[in-house]
């Protein structure tokens, strides 16, 4: 009889162990999937904004235009930023400014958008000032230069911290579930081969 319980409940904790790998890969990967849909829906408004200006540049726009608007300070505030910077990389005139400086990303960055036209990224020009940035190059007859537009992450992080609270809840209840599930089920299972075990021996007692 114990050795029926002994081995009832080692394979008990071998279906809970299997459930619950599969429970912690689920929410990892769904997870995953929450933080990147808020990762890129944090491009939206640059993607439209650096179209814009990029096509204005390449008709002629003079790119120090954009030193006339009003600066965006990159460590607090959540409003997208412009920089636009000359074919070497050195920054000409924008909004976005950290420390009153027009910040600029490394130079193999710009190397990246000489081979594609665009590059997507997360820009931390400072510690703990992280942006969503994209830089395009713009050509306007024999001039030409990067755009970059970008915008604080800080809202974003603050979304997916939460995201990471909210599977961290729904994994550990899955867990507890489903431990009281497989312990229920093979708590009925014990229960029914004791019955019939009873049975069996009554049967055997008769006769």
């Amino acid at each position: 009889m114990h050795k029926i319980l002994f081995d009832g409940s080692r394979q008990a904790g071998k279906v809970f162990g299997i459930t619950a790998v599969l429970i912690t890969l689920a929410m990892a990967f769904a997870f995953l999937v929450g933080q990147q849909l808020l990762r890129m829906g944090a491009n939206d408004p640059q993607v439209e904004i650096i179209e814009g200006i990029s096509e204005a540049l390449g008709l002629g726009q003079d790119p120090e235009a954009f030193s006339s608007l009003n600066p965006t300070d990159m460590a607090k505030s959540l409003s997208p930023f412009v920089i636009i910077y000359d074919s070497q990389g050195k920054a000409v005139s924008g909004t976005g400014q950290l420390d009153g400086q027009l910040p600029a990303p490394e130079s193999a960055v710009f190397d990246i958008v000489k081979a594609k036209g665009q590059h997507r990224l997360t820009w931390e020009p400072k510690k703990g000032v992280k942006s969503a940035a994209i830089i395009k190059q713009y050509k306007a007859g024999e001039l030409s230069g990067f755009v970059l537009v970008g915008k604080s992450l800080r809202e974003v992080e603050s979304r997916t911290m939460t995201l990471l609270k909210f599977s961290g809840i729904a994994w550990a209840i899955s867990l507890v579930v489903s431990m009281l599930a497989v312990n229920l089920l093979f708590a009925r299972k014990e229960e029914h081969d004791h019955s019939h075990d009873e049975h069996h021996h009554e049967h055997h007692s008769h006769s």
